[in-house]
């Protein structure tokens, strides 16, 4: 079961560290990603070998190493992203700095609800407690990095706000709240291991499926606004081609006017009235107007020829 653990902590760390990635720069090489994952598995095992060599000689060289080679590490991973070199580097070193403010965070909440912590025979066992507590909290603050980071264009709703953030939180505290003590009194250790992999796996799951319901609610909404768009151009154009508007026949006509046409039907000419509509979304409106008529002009000179025998 140890072995498990320490199995699913280091797949947490993969998760976390891959979708800060994926949250706060751009464009992945999606290509590439079965040699990133190579490389993020490569990059695992190195940190893996610095811890072990840390905790058989923990030395302030050995923390130095152990600290480049996350960097290290994680600059490699964004090589993966179309980001620039700057955006590449600021969130190499924002997210080392998340990591090692998580571990704070966990390890002055826990000490401070379990003072005697370090007392207790299964160190182990405390040390995959303090691990992988660690790690939601370094969850927690990348998300809450994410949220922040995300560009205006792309903001959610306050309710995935917080259905997002409330299983690192919720697990946070239930890692906080062990009862250490006891654990050992009742002998109910593989209880608590198999309860701390649940709440890592239940990490990871639920932020996988509220990112597929969001995206698929996101897509949905999309489609309907472009039907809604095609709808209205519709009766747009369904409008335009009605005509609406005032037609000629509105048109109050002056003494002149009257005289002009009165004295054309008695030389035998013919009269018209047209009425003329453009789109309101077409440019040029008086240009469009100025075409059509020309082209009545024209149209009507070809009538006075035909009519004269030319």
């Amino acid at each position: 079961m140890q072995y498990a653990l320490t199995i699913l902590t280091y797949l947490f760390d993969m998760f976390i560290l891959t979708t800060f990635l994926m949250n706060t720069l751009h464009h992945f090489k999606k290509r590439y990603a079965p040699l990133y994952l190579c490389v993020l598995v490569g990059c695992e095992c190195c940190l893996y070998g610095c811890e072990v060599l840390n905790s058989h000689f923990p030395t302030m060289q050995s923390e130095i190493t152990a600290t480049l080679i996350s960097l290290g590490t994680t600059f490699i991973l964004c090589l993966f992203f179309t980001s620039s070199l700057k955006a590449k580097l600021y969130m190499t070193l924002l997210f080392q700095t998340l990591a090692a403010l998580g571990e704070a965070i966990f390890t002055f909440l826990f000490t401070k609800l379990n003072p005697d912590f370090y007392a207790e025979s299964d160190t182990t066992f405390m040390y995959s407690v303090m691990n992988i507590g660690s790690k939601s909290s370094l969850f927690l603050l990348c998300l809450l990095s994410s949220i922040l980071l995300r560009k205006k264009s792309t903001t959610v709703s306050t309710e995935y706000k917080l259905l997002v953030l409330s299983t690192p939180i919720i697990s946070i505290i239930i890692y906080v709240c062990l009862p250490i003590q006891q654990i050992f009194e009742i002998d109910t250790v593989f209880f608590y291991k198999l309860l701390i992999c649940c709440l890592a796996l239940l990490n990871i799951i639920n932020y996988i499926l509220i990112q597929k319901e969001y995206a698929s609610t996101a897509l949905k909404y999309t489609n309907a606004q472009m039907e809604e768009q095609k709808k209205e151009t519709k009766e747009e154009a369904t409008k335009a081609e009605e005509g609406t508007g005032r037609s000629w026949e509105q048109i109050s006509l002056g003494d002149p006017e009257k005289h002009v046409i009165a004295t054309a039907k008695e030389q035998g000419k013919q009269v018209y009235g047209l009425t003329i509509r453009i789109q309101e979304t077409c440019i040029l409106k008086a240009a469009r107007a100025f075409l059509v008529y020309k082209a009545v002009e024209e149209k009507s000179m070809s009538w006075r020829r035909r009519d004269r025998g030319c």
